[in-house]
């Protein structure tokens, strides 16, 4: 990432071109609500589509990290899977607690630790383990 920085090629290029990721959206920040509640940042994202995700929104909901990620209203990407959010332009991650209106970003995923998928995995890092009632399907299935 930091060469591509250097050279000023796509540092998220650069990042799936070596890690098993996958590139789930490109957007614009347009609204950000978030609250502190029982000792979480909790709140919801959304995202305006950028170059060919023109015309198509992102929502995702986070509690202190990305939980589940909607795209025009259908679930997209989900925890366990890893929904990193990442500047479009440096390719840094950003955080639930730093992500500002108006920001340009690009979604991807990565796979998660094995131990993760597992029955006993699911029940505490799956969506349900953060209440809500979708099942479990990963973007790498």
């Amino acid at each position: 990432m930091r060469e591509a920085q250097r050279r000023h090629d796509d540092p998220v290029e650069a990042i799936l071109s070596v890690e098993p990721g996958k590139l789930l959206y490109k957007g614009k920040a347009v609204d950000v609500a978030r609250r502190a509640t029982e000792g979480f940042l909790r709140g919801i994202a959304r995202f305006d589509g950028l170059d060919e995700f023109r015309g198509s929104q992102l929502t995702i909901n986070f509690q202190n990290e990305w939980i589940v990620a909607w795209r025009d209203g259908a679930p997209l990407a989900m925890t366990p899977d890893l929904i990193c959010v990442l500047d479009a332009v440096s390719g840094e991650a950003v955080g639930t607690e730093t992500i500002r209106y108006g920001q340009r970003v690009t979604v991807i995923a990565l796979p998660p630790p094995p131990v993760f998928l597992s029955p006993k995995g699911l029940q505490h890092v799956g969506p349900r383990a953060f209440g809500y009632d979708i099942e479990f399907k990963s973007v790498f299935a």
